[in-house]
């Protein structure tokens, strides 16, 4: 299952790592996000995805989200899910924004489906 290490560095630089995420085929998948940077916690939509959550999201902590779902992809194709990261730092909100997918350091980043 993967684990995503988001490290967020003042002023506003929020880095996850790895990505894209590779979620592999088969039953009861998940991917949890863990924030490291200190004072720095996720918002209450600190996870987000473009279109809608392909799988219950939910926020566990301050500096955790973790994502529960069967990936039943068998297209023959990995499928991607962009998503964007809101992290809260000295009372203000920084963004990664998955409506930006052609900015590679800020731009979206991707949970990708691994095929069967």
């Amino acid at each position: 299952m993967p684990t995503v290490t988001v490290v967020f560095t003042p002023p506003q630089q929020i880095v996850p790592s790895p990505d894209p995420i590779d979620v592999p085929y088969g039953p009861t998948q998940s991917v949890t996000w863990n924030l490291e940077g200190e004072g720095a916690t996720f918002t209450e939509n600190g996870i987000y995805f473009k279109a809608g959550s392909p799988g219950t999201l939910t926020r566990v902590s301050d500096t955790q989200y973790s994502l529960a779902d069967d990936n039943t992809n068998t297209s023959g194709q990995d499928v991607d899910y962009s998503y964007g990261i809101n992290v809260r730092y000295n009372g203000t909100t920084y963004n990664v924004d998955p409506e930006v997918d052609n900015d590679p350091e800020r731009g979206a980043k991707k949970v990708r489906y691994k095929s069967s």
